[in-house]
């Protein structure tokens, strides 16, 4: 058994394509902290997603250990082995036979470097989360601001569309009427229109003089009255001074 098929739990991230696991328990990180985090994706923030830069995965207690003990067990073989080809299969079994000797002690070192570079990965992906769920909630608010525009230029156009088959219409009804000579009742009606036209005319301008007459009356009456008031007060004024200026009226 090879140092990849270590039963081990810390060893289970070793080699694994996927990161369903990872991306899991990234978001239950989030969950216990009290964060809910949008999970809905489109095409573009997919492309967007692939151009991040990815997440280093959680390195293994196992994975420590290896990288701890490579150098000796390599010296080792080639020792124990003079002139022989030392393959990388021999060095990961050796490297697995005392990984699984090691007494649980042993193991706490690695298990701790373990344990944070876990906490690491799972506040690295966290924080990515959330960059990702503002930029969802962009990518949203940009599509509603299009939808929103989309739906008024339709209706401008649908708009433009109706005056524009109105204006036809009409153009077509007038072409029809010039290109046929009038009968005596059409033309008939069209005097009278006319004159009704003209007798209106003529009415708006009466009532309109009648106005401008009847305002000029009301300012005379108005600067007339204010005149009298003016004599008047300077006669009670006079009566005033003649009695003694003791206030009283005349007698």
């Amino acid at each position: 058994m090879s140092d990849y098929d270590d039963d081990d739990d810390d060893d289970s991230s070793y080699g694994d394509d996927s990161n369903s696991e990872e991306i899991s328990e990234s978001l239950s990180y989030g969950k216990r902290n009290g964060k809910n985090i949008a999970n809905t994706t489109n095409d573009t923030e997919k492309n967007q997603k692939k151009q991040e830069k990815p997440i280093k995965k959680v390195t293994s207690a196992f994975m420590y250990y290896q990288k701890s003990i490579m150098s000796e067990v390599k010296a080792m073989l080639a020792s124990d082995n003079p002139g022989a080809v030392i393959s990388v299969g021999d060095i990961a079994t050796e490297v697995s036979n005392r990984w699984k000797a090691l007494s649980p002690p042993e193991r706490e070192p690695f298990d701790e470097m373990n344990k944070k570079d876990r906490q690491r990965y799972n506040e690295e992906s966290y924080a990515r989360d959330i960059i990702i769920a503002q930029r969802q909630q962009q990518n949203r608010d940009s599509r509603n601001d299009l939808n929103a525009d989309s739906k008024q230029r339709k209706g401008r156009q649908e708009q433009d569309a109706k005056r524009a088959i109105f204006l036809a219409k009409r153009e077509e009804r007038e072409a029809k009427a010039r290109a046929r000579p009038e009968t005596a009742e059409e033309k008939r009606k069209k005097e009278e229109a006319k004159q009704a036209r003209k007798k209106k005319r003529q009415e708006e301008e009466e009532v309109k003089a009648r106005r401008a007459k009847l305002t000029k009356e009301q300012k005379v009456d108005a600067k007339k009255r204010l005149e009298y008031l003016v004599s008047q007060s300077s006669v009670f004024k006079r009566l005033n001074m003649a009695g003694g200026g003791g206030g009283g009226g005349p007698p």
